[in-house]
């Protein structure tokens, strides 16, 4: 082997030495930037868990005293639909009103 060629070689080495720490350097600081995100969603969901849960006992707090609450939440409504709503469906239905509206966009 030449003495050029030893010298090229060590110098890559050294430099992919280099390269390989700043990979390990970045990818330590990756992960905890990951984690720190993740920690804050975790708290943010939490939060949001909790204020759920605070307005969850409100309004079963206010419907235990008789007042008259209506629940925005998923599922079907306890009550039946009004006539004059059903009335106005058939007939939009019956005078062709069956597409969905020009989109504006």
């Amino acid at each position: 082997m030449s003495v050029k060629r030893d010298e090229f070689i060590a110098k890559m080495k050294s430099q992919l030495d280099e390269l390989n720490l700043k990979i390990d350097a970045l990818e330590a600081k990756a992960h905890e930037a990951k984690e720190e995100a993740r920690q804050a969603y975790r708290a943010e969901l939490a939060k949001a868990r909790h204020e759920s849960k605070l307005a969850q006992s409100k309004f079963e707090e206010m419907k235990a005293a008789g007042e008259d609450v209506v629940g925005f939440g998923a599922g079907e409504p306890d009550f039946d639909t009004p006539q004059h709503i059903k009335d106005a469906a058939s007939k939009a239905l019956a005078d062709g009103f069956t597409k969905y509206t020009a989109s504006s966009g």
